[in-house]
């Protein structure tokens, strides 16, 4: 977090987000305390994205929560969906969050972020997927119609994937002859 004379300047954030794949739970803390302090927009950009990358559950686990503290801001939210979504794993992660917190999610932020919250869900991958993210944010209050637009937007992204596996799949077999 303080930087390091041992590594060459440019790299220094890289090799930290790299370490925090296999960070404490202890290291949310530290991120949280630095993030609070960072005046410098970059830094702090830094530091969100940084809260995204933890791969060991506990420390997502924590470093999600961080999503409805104070010292994160509706802007901040943004960066810390899109980090937790990068892979697989942790998009699933963060689907379990999202699905337990809502309610507590969608009073912090403007109705126009929650595209967001939808939007960072978008590495949905199969229909099994697609169709749970249906259900849940079909049961929520929309009253300006932004999770049905997030959601058809999504489905269409998600049915298009499938859709290009399928054909992918198909071409190979053909080419595999019988």
């Amino acid at each position: 977090l303080a930087g390091s004379e041992q590594v060459e300047p440019t790299l220094v954030d890289a090799y930290f987000q790299i370490a925090l794949r296999d960070a404490e739970v202890g290291m949310v803390d530290e991120i949280k305390t630095a993030l609070q302090k960072a005046s410098d927009p970059q830094r702090r950009t830094t530091l969100l994205t940084a809260l995204g990358l933890f791969g060991k559950a506990e420390a997502q686990q924590k470093a999600m929560d961080l999503m409805l503290d104070p010292a994160v801001t509706a802007s901040d939210l943004r960066t810390l969906l899109r980090a937790n979504s990068i892979e697989e794993v942790r998009r699933k992660r963060l689907q379990g969050w999202i699905f337990a917190n809502f309610a507590a999610l969608r009073g912090k932020i403007p109705p126009p972020f929650l595209a967001a919250v939808v939007g960072n869900l978008s590495g949905a991958r199969d229909r099994k997927s697609l169709s749970e993210l249906q259900e849940f944010f079909a049961r929520q209050p929309d009253p300006d119609g932004v999770l049905k637009r997030e959601m058809e937007k999504l489905s269409d992204r998600v049915e298009g994937r499938i859709a290009e596996r399928e054909r992918g799949q198909a071409s190979f077999e053909k080419a595999l002859g019988p």
